[in-house]
């Protein structure tokens, strides 16, 4: 986004994300193994790029099983937007909240709904 909108005066874009602590555990943990590198390294006579090796896990694993979906999906999520900057030499900031719900009609989580749905709408 800085880029796209860089000939907008735009300095700073910055995107949170609010994790389930187990699951931000199990990630820092990778991470600090070292499973987040692109430089091979040498496993029995064999170069392996861990980030290779623990996509390749993670993508058979997902093809393996088959998640427990609840009978009524029950996840939500609110999306924050802050702006703030100077316009004209005045210091302005705007924000706005949006929660989301599952969408019921459609029996469709939350994460699918918000993921996909707008993404459809645009296309």
């Amino acid at each position: 986004m800085p880029i796209a909108f860089a000939d907008k005066g735009i300095q700073n874009v910055c995107f949170k994300l609010s994790l389930p602590v187990k699951f931000a555990e199990r990630l820092r943990f990778l991470i600090a193994l070292g499973m987040s590198k692109e430089d091979a390294v040498e496993v029995d006579g064999v170069k392996v790029v861990p980030r290779d090796f623990i996509c390749k896990m993670v993508d058979q694993h997902v093809k393996e099983t088959t998640p427990e979906t609840p009978a009524k999906p029950d996840d939500h999520k609110v999306l924050k937007i802050i702006v703030d900057g100077v316009k004209d030499g005045v210091r302005q900031q705007y924000s706005i909240e949006s929660a989301m719900d599952p969408y019921e009609p459609w029996n469709m989580s939350m994460g699918t709904f918000t993921v996909g749905f707008p993404a459809a709408i645009t296309t």
